[in-house]
């Protein structure tokens, strides 16, 4: 088992900076190189201060590349999921509104229809009546056309 590259492997990973881990270990720079490069000739000790220093166990840090891996997927994982989960309420939002607008469109197509209809109604009243009669008309055919303008 290559000590070193778990080392690197571990700390790129957790996007630890070398200066991090050396002052996590109260030792210079410097000797932070050597303790990296030191790989397999590392002691218990260095061993459970390293892991202690980059935030791992020292079962994870010898044996566990994995869990570091799976740890790291799991968090993406559900916070792509939570982004999902909102796209999805968006869309579901979205899908909401062009259903209203659409049934919006049909509305006023049928008002507007009505009312075209209504004022042509109107005119053929007008058309047949006489002047006493077309002033009774037109006062009902305008009451009739804002009685279902109001509805």
């Amino acid at each position: 088992m290559d000590l070193t590259k778990r080392i690197i492997e571990i700390r790129e990973s957790k996007k630890i900076s070398k200066t991090e881990v050396a002052q996590a270990l109260n030792i210079d720079l410097s000797n932070y190189f050597r303790v990296e490069k030191k790989g397999s000739k590392l002691t218990y000790e260095q061993i459970e201060s390293i892991s202690n220093a980059l935030g791992v166990s020292v079962k994870e840090f010898l044996f566990g590349e994995n869990e570091i891996i799976q740890t790291t997927n799991t968090k993406e994982l559900e916070d792509l999921r939570k982004e999902n989960e909102s796209l999805i309420k968006d869309n579901t939002q979205l899908n909401k509104m062009i259903s209203l607008e659409s049934e919006i469109r049909q509305t006023k197509k049928h008002l507007y229809k009505e009312i075209i209809q209504n004022m042509i109604n109107g005119f053929f009243l007008l058309e047949n009546c006489t002047k006493k009669e077309t002033e009774t008309e037109i006062k009902k055919a305008l009451n009739d056309f804002l009685s279902v303008l109001n509805e």
